[in-house]
């Protein structure tokens, strides 16, 4: 009998499921990406290096296979590739969504336009080109020909009036049109901001095109299925954790969703009029569904399946179900009612339905290079996880993420019970510890721009997060602002954005100077720091006590930092405690202030950072 072939689309990470899954349905598996060295390329029964974006090239070599042993699907997982998908599917005859819907799935603009005209409860919008963001006198018919360096020349009036009823709807979402995985996104609050995250947009489409939404503060969802037969079936419904404005960091989603059945039944419904207003008949589908005030909005809906680890692997540890199996029997042809490893494909993977949940976390970094990760082995031994997947290591940038992209890596765990699934993933996360190269000026850089507890959450964050007030905030606050009165005019655009780096830097140093030197659980600490051990958190939830330990586990040379019993310099620092810390000391106070704010600023990784910047 002659195997079944398929044209698979993407070779990287997120396609191996599906190269795999194909191959255990006993299909020949022919990949293209326009990387040679894609990472499952070697996985597939044949590869070929083909851009994605060259659809017609794409279509040509699928008839080149039809015509040479034939060829009887065409698939993709968690690209933005699926109007690539639909074209060759369309001109080689082979099953899955129109090219019209795919195409309506894959632009923003006509996204929401469909939606409307049938509608479905989406945010507003408008689209804006960089004509838009032109002063008058250089705008072009030829939009494409206005340099990025021309905008942000419109007047405050122009843009208004472009901005029609969203002008007076601050906050707004600006978004490539046609990007995914969070590029290019971002929040903003006025005309200034929207200037500056168009241009950012614009740089990251295809088509030099951005959207502008009405922002939707609520909860969000992610939500999968596959339609045939005139019917959708909800394969997946799960939570999404979204963090650091004005960005949308989705740290990590948590599925089955811990909803009520009501706010399910919401999603559900929107999602599926959301799917029949794009015109998509016959594939897999997945969304992204906000929920304010227990009303769901569609975010956006794509003719594919999930990306984010979520179909390959956390929708089959949650509830048992072979999506990925599913999608590629229907784009084969045929039903995929039983690829459910013991799971009744029917049956809505609600919270009632799922054996277990499964938590999806990411580990981030503050920037730099990196020198070594540790901990990885102790991550993947913990309890219930089930992956640890670097994305960084030795000898790579890394940076403050902006988009999903940026992330260092994830873990995945499946457990019997939310909590216990929950705090695997964050745990097995905090494991993890990228140490950074010394002496690199975006991780100084990144250290410098210290916030005061006020502004802790100012993009991009401190590291280390305080929850309760801190001693002697009030005395340093009042120094803060002082400063800033005085800050010269350089320094006024970062004033009207929230704060200054050396107002912050004054606050901390009053609060460094004030401070009477507090001997904690082994520790002998500045009083508000002392005070904060079980308080604060890092941003990946270690507790300042956590962090201090585990600072100590990777680098014991910090004990006569941190004046650990036994270390050389505990009985001097043991000599500040009652006192005050300022004026002179053997121990030079200014050096161990340095340590405070990298440790403040940069959490674990600055703390190290500050031990190694010094020993080299």
């Amino acid at each position: 009998m002659t195997k079944k072939r398929v044209f698979m689309l993407g070779a990287g990470f997120m396609q191996g499921v599906a190269i795999r899954a194909a191959r255990a349905l006993g299909c020949t598996v022919v990949a293209a990406d326009g990387n040679p060295s894609a990472v499952c390329a070697a996985e597939a029964d044949e590869f070929v290096c083909i851009d994605l974006k060259d659809t017609a090239r794409l279509i040509d070599y699928a008839r080149y296979l039809q015509q040479n042993g034939g060829l009887d699907a065409v698939f993709t997982a968690a690209t933005d590739f699926s109007a690539a998908v639909a074209a060759v599917a369309a001109a080689c005859g082979l099953r899955g969504h129109t090219l019209e819907a795919a195409l309506n799935a894959t632009d923003k603009v006509r996204m929401r336009e469909c939606f409307r005209k049938a509608g479905v409860p989406s945010p507003a919008f408008i689209e804006l080109t960089a004509a838009d963001l032109a002063a008058p006198a250089d705008r072009l018919e030829a939009r494409g020909n206005v340099r990025y360096s021309d905008l942000g020349a419109a007047t405050a009036d122009t843009l208004e009036r472009r901005l029609g009823e969203l002008a007076g709807r601050f906050p707004l979402v600006v978004k490539p049109v046609d990007n995914m995985g969070a590029r290019g996104c971002s929040l903003v609050r006025n005309l200034s901001e929207l200037r500056k995250a168009v241009a950012t947009a614009l740089q990251y489409s295809r088509s030099g095109r951005a959207i502008v939404e009405e922002y939707i503060e609520g909860s969000e969802f992610s939500i999968e299925g596959l339609i045939f037969g005139r019917r959708l079936y909800i394969t997946a419904l799960a939570d999404r954790h979204i963090f650091f404005p004005p960005y949308f960091i989705e740290m990590g989603h948590t599925i089955p969703s811990d909803c009520t059945q009501d706010i399910a039944d919401e999603v559900m419904s929107v999602f599926e009029r959301g799917v029949h207003a794009l015109g998509l008949t016959d594939g897999a589908v997945k969304g992204d569904i906000l929920v304010r005030n227990g009303k769901a909005f569609v975010g956006e809906i794509a003719a594919r399946l999930s990306g984010g680890y979520m179909s390959g692997w956390t929708v089959p540890y949650s509830c048992g179900l072979d999506i990925t199996a599913a999608a590629l029997t229907l784009a084969l042809g045929d039903s995929p009612r039983l690829h459910t490893c013991g799971k009744d494909f029917f049956v809505v993977p609600l919270k009632q339905n799922c054996p277990f949940v499964s938590a999806e976390r990411a580990w981030i970094s503050i920037p730099g290079q990196v020198a070594s990760v540790s901990g990885l082995e102790a991550a993947r031994a913990a309890p219930f996880v089930k992956d640890v997947f670097p994305r960084a290591g030795a000898g790579d940038t890394v940076v403050f993420p902006q988009n999903n992209v940026e992330k260092c890596g994830n873990v995945l765990s499946a457990a019997p019970s939310r909590r216990e699934a929950v705090q695997a993933s964050e745990a097995a996360c905090r494991k993890i510890v990228l140490r950074l190269r010394p002496h690199v000026a975006e991780t100084d850089a990144f250290l410098a721009e210290l916030h005061s507890p006020a502004e802790q959450q100012i993009f991009p964050p401190n590291f280390l997060q305080f929850t309760e007030p801190l001693a002697g905030a009030e005395t340093a606050a009042k120094v803060a602002v002082e400063v800033l009165a005085t800050a010269p005019a350089a320094d006024s655009k970062r004033q009207r954005s929230g704060g200054s780096s050396a107002a912050s830097s004054a606050f901390f140093d009053r609060l460094l100077a004030d401070a009477v030197y507090e001997e904690k659980e082994s520790f002998v600490l500045p009083c508000f720091l002392a005070a904060a051990l079980g308080t604060a958190c890092d941003l990946q939830g270690r507790s300042l006590r956590e962090l201090l330990h585990q600072a100590l586990e990777e680098e014991p040379g910090l004990a006569s930092i941190l004046g650990i019993s036994g270390s050389p310099e505990r009985s001097a620092v043991s000599a500040l405690s009652s006192r005050k810390s300022r004026g002179s000391s053997s121990l030079d106070i200014q050096r161990k202030n340095g340590y405070w704010k990298a440790l403040i600023r940069g959490g674990l990784q600055g703390l190290l950072y500050r031990y190694d910047c010094e020993k080299v």
